[in-house]
């Protein structure tokens, strides 16, 4: 498992951590992604010009056209519904102040889900 965090104030910038880390690494690394060495930069963003929110959605459409029509989706419904599934569960934790997990939520046996 990976964690992705971004900043809409510095969305050239994503803070990442994985869970196969090193546990000297603890914590989260920045990473700038305005290099040319960046794909999202390379060929067509300046250094030093951070990649907008637009630009964003430009990059988001290249990767899901990338294998288009043979290449499967990724991520596919099936990952959408595996993070609402976690979003539904949050919410419902928080409102209940209680721990609820992903089983209760997708009505399922607890651990299952």
């Amino acid at each position: 498992m990976a964690v992705r965090v971004s900043h809409y104030a510095r969305l050239n910038e994503l803070w990442y951590a994985g869970a196969d880390d090193d546990n000297a690494l603890y914590g989260m690394r920045r990473i700038r992604a305005e290099h040319p060495s960046h794909p999202y930069a390379a060929q067509w963003w300046p250094i030093g010009q951070g990649v907008g929110y637009g630009s964003s959605f430009a990059n988001q459409a290249a990767d899901l056209l990338q294998g288009w029509p043979t290449a499967p989706w990724s991520p596919d419904f099936r990952d959408g519904a595996a993070v609402q599934a976690v979003c539904d569960a949050m919410e419902a934790s928080a409102g209940s102040g209680r721990w609820v997990s992903l089983g209760e939520v997708l009505g399922t046996q607890a651990g299952s889900g």
